[in-house]
């Protein structure tokens, strides 16, 4: 029985791979009828990656194209990359060897091969971007489209163009042509390859600045600041201002916004800016030469205004904010602080506002600290140039803040009329350290801070017997 019992089994055991065996020839043969059915051109997974690689380095033309119509072109000149469209302004070198670099070098994976399946990924020759690119004798490097329907967030369908093979490849095309959605729809601006920082300078090899603003009808200087010969170079004024120190900080801080100062875009060089009554120049000194940046008047849009380098026939748009960061005079590098505080330990301060007096000593420690406080951070919101500025200020000040000494000596701060800031739009009070005869301004809050005490306290002395104010002279008493 047992020796029955092992043939039985092993009788079903054929007889079940049998069975198999005729269902797996069933399904095979299912398989490939099902595949031949199936429509030649779709291609649900293939992993076999396409190169579209060129000799980047050979580039000297790149033309794109929607709907088969130009829409900008970079070309390569001897100087670099320029831009036809915009003026032959200078184009971002490090933005087109990207762009090149990431097209020789991407991989794509098959996706579909039919001519009428090329709307679906937006890459016919009606819709997709085109790309050529042209080696110095003409002759074509790449031609590829690529689909105007985003593949993913950092993905592209591309083919060439001389054949229907759309492939899926990791490159994000999109972005680098400032285009953001889901498809191409908004119009490539040239722009955005364009090399918007015009003065291509470095802020360590800048020697000296000069700063002319438009004073009376013509301009003058309103700034001279230069670095010393010497081992250790040190930033100095040009001009003499008695008891006022420079801030080479400041002075550092300028020359970092001059040296990387961004426009916006490049416009019609043909056109009218004022550039004839210009509102500001800057004169930038180097070792080697003097480079010289001019602005014109604000537009009519009062965001915007346009600047030119000397010798340079592009003409650029900054925004209000550049052209605000850069508009200085001296008094942007004094170091902050009221400059006799210097001189030793004040004994006492005496505050003289709209015919009203009030001495303050240590004895009252709450409002003598709050004025030393504001009279250490004091900064100083531009120097009075204009004539109209400086018939503001007095002397004997309209206000007046005296500092007195424990060694005797005294320091006054006169403070004339106010006006309002010609490019914060805010208000400003005319002052000068008595005796000094450099004229400046000082912001509302400061103001308003330096006397204070004055409000909270109506013990303030009669009117004190001082001589008849007069606008300050620019000489020292």
């Amino acid at each position: 029985m047992e020796w029955l019992q092992k043939d039985r089994w092993a009788s079903m055991s054929k007889k079940q791979i049998q069975t198999l065996l005729v269902i797996f020839v069933v399904l095979v043969a299912g398989i490939l009828i099902r595949h031949k059915q199936a429509h030649r051109g779709v291609v649900t997974e293939d992993f076999s990656a396409l190169s579209f690689a060129f000799d980047e380095t050979r580039a000297a033309k790149v033309v794109f194209a929607k709907s088969q119509t130009p829409e900008f072109t970079l070309v390569k000149e001897s100087s670099g990359w320029v831009l036809p469209e915009l003026w032959n302004a200078k184009a971002a070198d490090e933005k087109i060897k990207t762009l090149l670099s990431g097209l020789a070098s991407v991989r794509g994976e098959l996706r579909a091969d039919d001519e009428t399946l090329l709307g679906d990924f937006g890459i016919s020759d009606e819709s997709a971007l085109g790309i050529q690119i042209f080696d110095a004798q003409g002759a074509v490097l790449a031609d590829l489209k690529v689909g105007s329907q985003r593949a993913g967030s950092n993905s592209i369908f591309i083919r060439r163009s001389a054949n229907t093979a759309v492939y899926y490849a990791d490159l994000d095309l999109f972005r680098q042509l400032g285009l953001y959605g889901k498809e191409i729809t908004a119009a490539l601006e040239p722009r955005l390859w364009a090399d918007l920082e015009p003065l291509d300078l470095t802020a360590s090899n800048i020697r000296s600045i000069e700063v002319l603003r438009p004073m009376d009808g013509a301009l003058v200087q309103a700034g001279h600041v230069s670095k010393t010969d010497s081992d250790k170079p040190e930033w100095k004024f040009e001009n003499s201002y008695e008891g006022f120190k420079i801030d080479p900080q400041q002075v550092e801080a300028y020359v970092r916004a001059i040296a990387n100062i961004r426009a916006s875009t490049v416009v019609d060089p043909a056109g009218a800016y004022g550039f004839e009554t210009p509102a500001l120049e800057i004169k930038i000194g180097l070792a080697e030469k003097t480079v010289a940046v001019i602005f014109g008047q604000e537009n009519s849009d009062q965001k915007t205004r346009m600047m030119q380098v000397e010798g340079d026939p592009l003409i650029y748009e900054v925004s209000k904010f550049t052209y605000q960061d850069v508009w200085a005079d001296d008094s942007r590098f004094f170091q902050k602080g009221y400059p006799g505080l210097d001189h030793g330990a004040v004994e006492k301060i005496s505050l003289m506002q709209q015919g009203k007096t009030k001495v303050i000593d240590t004895a009252d420690q709450t409002a003598f600290n709050s004025i030393q406080g504001v009279l250490q951070g004091l900064s100083y919101e531009g120097l009075l140039l204009t004539d109209r500025e400086k018939k503001k200020a007095r002397s004997p000040g309209l206000d007046s803040v005296t500092l007195q000494f424990k060694d005797g000596e005294s320091s006054v701060l006169d403070i004339g009329e106010s006006f309002e800031g010609s490019q914060a739009k805010d208000t400003r009070f005319a002052a000068q350290v008595r005796g000094s005869g450099v004229l400046f301004s000082i912001s509302e809050s400061d103001y308003k801070a330096l006397f204070e005490a004055m409000a909270v306290d109506d013990s303030a002395l009669p009117p004190a017997e001082t001589n008849t104010s007069q606008p300050a002279s620019n000489k020292a008493e």
